[in-house]
């Protein structure tokens, strides 16, 4: 078996980066550290491993024409000499890892956490054998170079080799070239007249002396100049050019990791903070790619230098930071976090931030959560962090949160049967070490089962949150829903809802309102009064004189989205415009109604919300015999149901579409094209299903005739 200290003392040290990381990058981490050039750079490719030590990686460098550009290369330049190495997992023997290096090009073997892709450590074949010898690794090939030390050649104290320091080489006495004799002219006897080109030429002597006698001064402070100016460089173009020019994602699904925030008064350095958010990087997209390989469905994630820093001295204003960079990145989510010292405790805080986007039905879910506890690290000394515990840590939360990402990926694809899967996989006991934090996952667990009409299912997850974090606003939220599906008929023929259910609806939205965790981004008193708004309505049809605290609850959704320009409720104050819109059209106030749709239609930017809006709009005009206009808006109505199945893949919400597309073709008289959507979602839908039979009978009418081309049914 290997020895105990064998990651800690025999082990190789190494920089792990991302097969797409610049070759600049890679030097910068690989130079901070000491004795650099006995450090093995390892690199993930879709093939495998590949490594090399330091000090080739810098030789390459230095024998290339264009230095500057061989830096700014790709690390899967095909030049670079890196060479395949070999695999195994730390639980391997001794003698095992001695085979696999031998029977590789390199003698390199990468050591994995066993059960996992992480790296754990890296050894050489020279290394293993030696230690199979007992003698302890071998002496380094090469070490550091050690300028302004004692004479070239000699050892120092300490035994370490001194290579010559810098310096430049004196001419010999009486061996100037000519130039420098004008510069030692002799000076003229007294009262000797001096012409203008005597004086002009003394001037310059005395100047090239000057520099002679400074010149190593002089270049020293040029190239200290030079340097200083490059790190200035690369800071700009690391931290503070993604602040004010942030790369465009372009993807269907969209997700930025970025820097670590460093924080409290024992700050670890930048590049620490840099190291663990580019491991975590590294280890999340392998995730990511692993899991779009099974499902086919690309997802776009942009690395921490390209996102920069999300900061912020507390939760709600990282949160806000977050919104407004994943606004310019046109990200969906934004991973970000913080790091704290408390003396060799190191503890990293991961959060992550939803935006509302071109997203469908995810205003429950949008804003900031915390994922799980902060992530305790041991350091092993002032300045370092143990690569092994950063790699196991950091690489088990981020397949949580790639779980997490893809459920949501899924999520705003309406395939929630499928991410409620992912939801309870990502929630699973060996991810966790105590259950705070995971009131996050039973709330996107029980908002995809919601959606999935499995309010039990939705029910039970939202009572788990509730029971880790009792003063959870976002889940007394989801249960203030539940109820009120419970309360509702399964179809609007049978229109008779719960009156009990309606009132415990009620009493979950007014916990909501006094929960104690309540981030700003949660837009939890925004969130309940939509919800008690949509009891009120209903108690108003029902007979009850709730109609006017309805509509108070909808113009108080109206005016926080207006009063804050908060982008995060716009949907909502859509809905809650067409709410209004409603109530207008049953007063008889057609005007009014009309105004109201057409803001609410002009606020979503869901598909199915605008066609309903359009449809609903058109049946007014029509109404009032503004047919050209009704016209318009059915054509309307088909063109965004048809967009919104283009996103559909639940069953039951594409035969809801279908429907409608329907009801659609029907007003603008295509009553053939009417058949045929109405069919379509027959077809997805259950035989014996009672929405199935409602549609059958649906068709029949169709079929038969009864209603005229052209002719108004309003829904």
């Amino acid at each position: 078996m290997l020895p105990e200290d064998f990651f800690d003392n025999q082990c190789q040290e190494y920089i792990q980066v991302d097969a797409n990381s610049i070759l600049s990058g890679a030097l910068d981490k690989l130079q901070s550290k000491k004795g650099n050039l006995d450090w093995t750079l390892v690199v993930r490719r879709r093939d495998g491993f590949v490594a090399a030590y330091f000090s080739e990686i810098l030789r390459w460098e230095r024998s290339q024409p264009d230095r500057q550009a061989a830096r700014l290369s790709s690390i899967s330049n095909p030049d670079l000499p890196l060479l395949p190495a070999a695999t195994a997992e730390d639980t391997s023997t001794l003698e095992e890892l001695i085979a696999s290096a031998s029977q590789n090009p390199s003698g390199f073997v990468v050591i994995l956490w066993a059960g996992t892709e992480m790296v754990c450590g890296t050894a050489s074949l020279d290394q293993l054998e030696a230690l199979q010898e007992g003698i302890g690794p071998p002496a380094p090939a090469s070490k550091p170079i050690v300028t302004g030390a004692p004479v070239p050649g000699s050892p120092a104290e300490d035994g370490t080799h001194v290579e010559p320091a810098l310096t430049v080489p004196s001419q010999p006495a009486g061996e100037m070239d000519s130039e420098n004799t004008t510069a030692e002219r002799v000076p003229p006897i007294s009262g000797e007249r001096v012409s203008i080109g005597d004086r002009v030429d003394q001037f310059e002597g005395r100047v090239r002396g000057v520099f002679q006698k400074y010149r190593l001064n002089i270049l020293v402070a040029i190239v200290t100049f030079l340097v200083a100016i490059f790190s200035l460089l690369w800071t700009v173009r690391s931290d503070i050019l993604p602040i004010f020019f942030p790369p465009k994602m372009t993807g269907l699904w969209n997700v930025a990791v970025a820097r670590f925030d460093v924080q409290g008064e024992e700050n670890i350095s930048r590049a620490q903070a840099n190291l663990m958010s580019d491991i975590f990087y590294g280890s999340f997209k392998d995730e990511m790619d692993e899991l779009s390989k099974e499902t086919g469905i690309s997802i776009e994630v942009l690395n921490p230098e390209a996102t920069g820093v999300i900061k912020g001295k507390s939760a709600d204003e990282r949160a806000a930071n977050a919104g407004a960079k994943a606004s310019k990145l046109n990200a969906h989510i934004i991973i970000y976090g913080t790091v704290t010292r408390q003396g060799q405790i190191i503890k990293f805080l991961p959060e992550f931030y939803l935006d509302q986007s071109n997203l469908y039905e995810v205003e429950e879910l949008v804003g900031q959560h915390t994922l799980g506890d902060p992530i305790t690290i041991q350091s092993t000394g002032q300045e370092n962090l143990s690569q092994l515990n950063l790699n196991r840590e950091l690489g088990r939360r981020s397949e949580v949160l790639a779980l997490v990402t893809r459920g949501l990926s899924l999520y705003l694809g309406q395939a929630y049967d499928d991410a409620l899967e992912l939801f309870k996989e990502a929630n699973q006991d060996k991810y966790w070490k105590s259950s705070t934090g995971r009131e996050v996952l039973y709330l996107f667990a029980g908002n995809a089962a919601s959606k999935s009409n499995l309010q039990d299912e939705a029910e039970e997850a939202y009572r788990s949150a509730i029971e880790i974090n009792d003063g959870y606003g976002r889940g007394y939220v989801g249960l203030g829903h539940v109820y009120f599906q419970y309360s509702l008929p399964e179809t609007v023929q049978e229109f008779q809802p719960d009156p009990e259910n309606l009132d415990l609806a009620l009493e979950y939205f007014n916990q909501a309102l006094n929960a104690a965790h309540q981030p700003e981004t949660a837009d939890i008193p925004t969130k309940a009064a939509f919800g008690k708004g949509q009891v009120y309505l209903v108690q108003h049809y029902m007979g009850q004189n709730t109609l006017s605290k309805a509509v108070e609850e909808f113009k108080y959704v109206i005016g926080q989205f207006e009063s804050e320009e908060n982008r995060r409720l716009k949907e909502l104050a859509s809905e809650s415009y067409g709410r209004l819109g409603l109530i207008a059209r049953e007063n008889g106030d057609l005007e009014t109604a009309v105004e109201y749709y057409t803001t609410a239609r002009k606020l979503s930017s869901h598909h199915f919300r605008r066609g309903f809006y359009s449809l609903t709009l058109g049946d007014i005009f029509a109404l009032q015999g503004i047919m050209d206009e009704a016209a318009k808006l059915y054509q309307s109505a088909v063109d965004d149901y048809k967009a919104a199945l283009d996103f559909a893949i639940q069953p039951d919400l594409r035969a809801e579409y279908f429907e409608e597309l329907s009801k659609a073709y029907e007003r603008l008289g295509d009553i053939e094209a009417a058949i045929k959507a109405m069919r379509e979602a027959i077809n997805i839908l259950p035989t014996g299903s009672l929405k199935r039979d409602i549609f059958e009978n649906r068709l029949d009418e169709l079929e038969r005739g009864r209603h005229a081309p052209g002719m108004i049914s309003t829904p």
